[in-house]
């Protein structure tokens, strides 16, 4: 938060945001109550080519809501959610480079993931 090149954006509904003074290199995305579905479609725009994302996937926020019981214990649910969130991203434009299991369960225990996302450089799909 004290280096000038960071941009602290709590509170801002990243659904509407259109734009920033210039792209970003890198974005860490950790939303609530909401898919992270609906944000990546807008990540492109606010990202240069070769950018990269750091994308916290939460599957009670993944899933339909009724399919769960607040906290996901099933697997496969579990996995289905991070399938899902990787289809957007790809569909949104994004290499997916890597994913991994948060280490640190989320605030009612839930298990969550990391999605490594890249805006593929000018020229390369």
């Amino acid at each position: 938060r004290a280096d000038p090149r960071v941009v602290v954006m709590e509170g801002v509904n990243a659904r509407h945001l259109e734009a920033l003074p210039e792209p970003l290199d890198g974005v860490v995305m950790d939303v609530s109550f909401i898919s992270s579905t609906l944000i990546l479609p807008n990540l492109p725009r606010l990202i240069r080519p070769g950018g990269r994302a750091l994308v916290l996937v939460k599957p009670q926020f993944e899933l339909e809501p009724g399919s769960h019981a607040g906290v996901v214990r099933d697997e496969a649910q579990r996995r289905r959610a991070l399938e899902r969130v990787k289809a957007a991203a790809r569909e949104a434009g994004f290499r997916v480079l890597g994913e991994a299991e948060s280490p640190l369960p989320g605030r009612e225990g839930n298990r969550e993931f990391w999605l490594y996302l890249e805006r593929p450089p000018a020229g390369v799909s």
